[in-house]
C-alpha cells in the first residue's frame, strides 16, 4: 500500500502513523515497512513525497487576507499615529505568518518556487482608514509584504546570516489602497510563466 502525499510538510501524517500503529509499526516517510502475510501475500506499507518540481508545474496562484490593519515595518519605529507601533507591527507580522501557515500546500509551492528562481508577480489590495492609508507608501508597503513573505518562508536562523534565497527571483509587483472603515490585506502571488 502506497500513500503518494504532494504536501512538502508531510500533512496529514499523523493519520497514516496511527493506522500503522494498528500493525504494531512506527511510520516513516521514504520507507518501506513490512505489515504483515495475509493468505500468503505480503503487506508493505510507504508512505512518500511527490517530487516538489510537479506542484511548480500546476497552475500556480495563491492567495492570502489579512483581517487586520497593514503595519508598516519602517514607521513601526518612528510614527506612532493610528497605531503605527513596533507592537502593531509585530501583529501584522504574525497575522500573516497564520495566513500562510493556514495553507500549507500552497506555501510548498511558494517556497519551491522561490528557491528555483521562478518569475512570481504579487498584486496587494490595502484597505485602512484615512489617518493611517493617506501617509502609507503603496511602493514601501508591496516590497515589505514582499520581504516578509520571504521571511516568513525563509525564516532567519539565530547567528547565521539571512538566506540568499531572495536574491534569486524576481517579482512584478503591483499595489492599491482602498480607504475603508473595515481594515484588510488581500494579497494575490501567482507565477508570470515565461513572459
Amino acid at each position: 500500500m502506497l500513500v503518494h502525499s504532494f504536501s512538502q510538510s508531510n500533512e496529514c501524517f499523523e493519520g497514516y502513523s496511527g493506522f500503522l500503529r494498528l500493525f504494531g509499526l512506527k511510520a516513516k516517510p521514504d520507507s518501506l515497512l513490512f505489515a504483515k502475510t495475509i493468505k500468503e501475500i505480503n503487506l508493505y506499507l510507504c508512505w512518500i513525497k511527490g517530487d516538489p518540481k510537479y506542484l511548480a508545474e500546476r497552475a500556480a496562484r495563491m492567495s492570502i487576507r489579512i483581517n487586520g490593519p497593514f503595519i508598516s515595518r519602517k514607521t513601526a519605529v518612528s510614527w506612532n499615529v493610528a497605531g503605527m507601533t513596533k507592537e502593531g507591527h509585530k501583529v501584522w507580522f504574525q497575522a500573516l505568518q497564520r495566513s500562510l501557515e493556514k495553507n500549507k500546500e500552497c506555501s510548498d509551492w511558494l517556497k519551491h518556487a522561490l528557491k528555483t528562481g521562478r518569475k512570481l508577480k504579487l498584486k496587494a489590495s490595502i484597505f485602512g482608514i484615512p489617518q493611517r492609508i493617506r501617509l502609507l507608501d503603496i511602493h514601501d508597503a508591496t516590497a515589505q509584504i514582499v520581504d516578509e513573505v520571504t521571511e516568513c518562508l525563509f525564516p532567519k536562523e539565530e547567528g547565521k546570516p539571512t538566506p540568499q534565497v531572495e536574491d534569486r527571483h524576481f517579482w512584478r509587483v503591483e499595489g492599491e489602497k482602498f480607504v475603508r472603515d473595515k481594515e484588510k490585506v488581500e494579497v494575490e502571488i501567482e507565477e508570470l510563466g515565461n513572459e
